[in-house]
Parts: C-alpha cells; sequence; structure tokens
C-alpha cells in the first residue's frame, strides 16, 4: 500500500498538536493547526485512517485522538457504538474498518 496524499502533513499536523497540547483536548480541538486538519476536508480522510493505522511509537501513539476527533467532524460518520466509547484500541479498528466499507482506505496487511 502507498502512503496516501497529505500523510506527512497530517502526521506533522497531529504531533505538533500534542506537543502543545500534550493532553489537553478542549485546547487542541481549538488549536490553529487542529482547524487546518479539518480545513483539509475529505482529501484528509484517507491520511487521517492511515495515521489511525501506522502510528511508529508511544510517543507517537499519544497523539492519536486528533486524527478521531478530525474523521468525526469531517465526515460526520457516527461509527462508534456507545459500548466502545473511550476505548482506543477499539475506537481504531470501528474507523478503520468504516474506511474499508467506504472505498476509501485500505488497511496495512501486517506481516507477523
Amino acid at each position: 500500500m502507498t502512503t496516501p496524499k497529505h500523510y506527512e502533513r497530517v502526521k506533522e499536523i497531529c504531533r505538533q498538536i500534542y506537543k502543545d497540547c500534550c493532553y489537553r483536548s478542549d485546547f487542541a480541538l481549538d488549536h490553529p493547526l487542529y482547524k487546518e486538519l479539518v480545513g483539509m476536508g475529505e482529501h484528509a480522510v484517507p491520511a487521517l485512517l492511515h495515521r489511525l493505522d501506522c502510528f511508529e511509537d508511544d510517543w507517537d501513539g499519544l497523539a492519536i485522538w486528533e486524527p478521531i476527533c478530525a474523521l468525526a467532524e469531517i465526515t460526520d460518520a457516527d461509527v462508534i457504538p456507545e459500548k466502545d466509547a473511550g476505548r482506543l484500541h477499539k475506537i481504531i479498528g470501528h474507523w478503520l474498518d468504516w474506511g474499508a466499507e467506504q472505498g476509501i482506505y485500505e488497511r496495512v496487511k501486517w506481516d507477523g
């Protein structure tokens, strides 16, 4: 699978928002870079899904809520069942399944 267009910019934005806001999601959603991320609109959706599928390390994993929030805001999709609210790995799985069902993202095939 090739890396989706806009991936590097999406990754950079998420990391910078995390660096600036850490765990303060109330700040992150008001951050100018988050507004840029959402402003990319549907063009950013494959890159946001790829971001969920491929975060690289522990620090990087902490910058994962911005793509989740941006996906919900951009797509207006309601993909998280109430029973899975707050369960990060379940939330990621639901978004990746949604992307595959919509035909806009093919999950990374991990070997091993």
